[in-house]
């Protein structure tokens, strides 16, 4: 399980939580709480991979918010000796993601309707993308059951891979399929409704 750290500043002004409030503390600060982090939970299939998911070179980018881990850029065909990619394992090794940027979400505002119920916490792309480099191989299929606007499909495709998304409300429905669209851009994939 990897929890990920969400500003409260953040989250107050975007779910309204009068519990997150400065003026709730002032007011009756029994009736405060504490943000709420995002968690994901990774499970495995009991047996062997077929496939296994393999980084011969490590990690060649850094996927979070801020400068990139400090050490030797420079590439090194051998593993033991790429500290570059050694830096950025420990970071994602945490338990605790500290470095997702919040912010960087695809746009959940166009696909909302008068009456819809408030979606508070859209996916991350960092998150979705990390998760995509350590545990799939490009050209694997990352499934979205409950695909909303499409963020895992747009990121699985951006990144390499095929996207099954499925998504039973018509106005999410077609904010995925543009959002799906701009990620296959200049890619030559096509795109099957």
């Amino acid at each position: 399980k990897v929890q990920i750290k969400k500003n409260e500043l953040m989250e107050a002004q975007r779910t309204k939580a009068l519990g997150l409030a400065h003026k709730q503390v002032v007011k009756d600060s029994s009736r405060c709480r504490n943000a709420l982090p995002d968690y994901i939970i990774t499970v495995m299939k009991p047996g062997d991979n077929k496939e296994p998911v393999s980084r011969p070179m490590g990690f060649e980018e850094y996927i979070g918010e801020g400068q990139e881990p400090e050490a030797d850029r420079r590439k090194n065909t051998d593993s033991r000796l790429n500290r570059f990619s050694q830096r950025i394992w420990q970071r994602y090794a945490s338990s605790i993601w500290l470095d997702i940027r919040q912010g960087n979400t695809l746009n959940v505002k166009l696909a909302r309707e008068r009456n819809d119920e408030r979606h508070i916490c859209p996916l991350q792309l960092d998150a979705i993308a990390r998760c995509i480099e350590l545990w799939s191989n490009p050209g694997d299929v990352v499934a979205s059951w409950f695909a909303g606007i499409g963020s895992e499909g747009y990121q699985a495709l951006k990144m390499g891979r095929k996207a099954l998304c499925v998504e039973l409300k018509k106005t999410y429905y077609d904010i995925l399929i543009n959002n799906l669209s701009d990620a296959t851009k200049n890619t030559g994939l096509g795109l099957k409704k």
